[in-house]
């Protein structure tokens, strides 16, 4: 990036106030900021409606797409964790149930006794590829964790 042709020009409270001239020094102020935001922001940068973050402006991002989707299965008491990505989950069966953990301060931390869990309902997630995973916590049998993974 190249240095703005004006330097940012810090306006005070006095030279704003009610009994404060409107000035040469305030209004020449208020242009070199006006100059020096557009060309700190990118001299070719135009607001627009509907951009796509292509790296020449700044639309909001779109519907993801899903890239892969299938299931895992976690044996009774085991672990899985998994890759890198944005997922949805949902587990359905009968017996087991799967919650989610994070490695933190050198523990597996998250629930590990009966009761709640993803079970028969969906969940949403961020995985790290490591520091993260999913742990079938009855010990009762293997769960079957369905999921999508997106874009």
């Amino acid at each position: 990036m190249t240095v703005p042709s004006k330097s940012w020009s810090l306006i005070t409270d006095g030279q704003v106030d009610a009994d404060s001239p409107l000035d040469t020094t305030l209004i020449t102020a208020l242009r070199d900021n006006l100059v020096h935001l557009e060309e700190w922001l990118g001299d070719g940068y135009a607001a627009t409606k509907d951009h796509d973050h292509d790296g020449l402006n700044s639309k909001v991002l779109g519907t993801p797409s899903m890239q892969s989707s299938g299931y895992q299965d976690i044996a009774a008491s085991a672990t899985w964790t998994p890759s890198l990505g944005s997922y949805q989950f949902v587990v359905h069966n009968a017996t087991g149930a799967a919650s989610p953990q994070l490695y933190i301060d050198s523990a597996w931390r998250g629930w590990t006794g009966a009761g709640n869990g993803i079970r028969e309902v969906g969940s949403f997630g961020y995985f790290d590829g490591a520091n993260m995973r999913f742990l079938e916590r009855t010990g009762a049998g293997t769960v079957r964790l369905w999921y999508q993974k997106f874009n």
